[in-house]
């Protein structure tokens, strides 16, 4: 049985970095083999908490924990050695420096895929997560089991946030436009809106749903921007999480 992840404790392990080769600093999504293992980067000030994920990473194969963090200011010249596929964060947005530090992040390399792992239960936490275009919302009294499923989650391109936190962000949404919360969402959006929201949950780049549908990458644009106004979200984190909640994709 998986033990909670503040309650492991085991020896400290130091992680190897990439190959030193030259190339470019930051990976993308499409440059990462999808038979290697996902790198994942911890930042928490706790080592426990730290420690814990090394112990809940030892029994599976797919994820390896490349590096520690116990303070986000030295995480830039981590992820910059590093190179992770998945940042699993300590974050909490009622604290303004952790948020400046999540968007400085994202404005040096906006692919990397970030897993917010909080305490926090305020919805301006959940709220200011989705604004900023965090993949992922996960308490930290979650299961380890779901943790894990996250962390693949995200590296699929898709965002996962914790049923509480997407239910949390409907009702700020909802009552943001003065709409009534219901368990289901009927918004008019036609079919092809449909397909380009199923591939945008999916977390497919614009270019990747014009293909993938053989339309213009301009016309997939015009789509994303009516779908968006139709769910009143700010962004395709926004939408994408509104949809899987309100069941618009099923």
């Amino acid at each position: 049985m998986l033990r909670p992840l503040s309650c492991v404790i085991f020896v400290l392990v130091l992680p190897l970095p990439k190959s030193t080769a030259k190339k470019k600093v930051f990976q993308g999504m499409d440059d990462r083999n999808a038979s290697s293992p996902i790198r994942l980067l911890v930042v928490n000030k706790e080592p426990i908490v730290v420690l814990g994920f090394q112990q809940l990473l030892s029994s599976v194969s797919d994820i390896i924990q490349v590096a520690n963090c116990y303070d986000h200011k030295d995480l830039p010249r981590l992820q910059e050695r590093y190179e992770p596929d998945v940042i699993v964060w300590d974050l909490d947005f009622c604290n303004e420096n952790d948020e400046s530090a999540a968007i400085k992040i994202l404005e040096v390399n906006p692919n990397q895929k970030i897993i917010m792992f909080t305490q926090c239960l305020e919805s301006l936490c959940v709220v200011k997560a989705a604004e900023i275009g965090l993949q992922g919302y996960v308490y930290r009294d979650t299961s380890p089991q779901d943790v894990l499923s996250s962390i693949r989650a995200v590296i699929e391109g898709k965002i996962h946030f914790d049923p509480s936190a997407t239910t949390r962000l409907m009702q700020h949404m909802h009552q943001a436009h003065d709409n009534p919360v219901a368990p289901s969402l009927d918004i008019p959006l036609t079919h092809r809106e449909l397909e380009v929201l199923t591939l945008l949950s999916d977390g497919l780049s614009n270019r990747d749903i014009s293909k993938g549908l053989s339309i213009q990458e301009r016309t997939v644009k015009f789509h994303v921007s009516a779908i968006l106004q139709k769910l009143h979200a700010r962004n395709r984190t926004e939408a994408a999480v509104l949809a899987r909640q309100g069941h618009l994709l099923d």
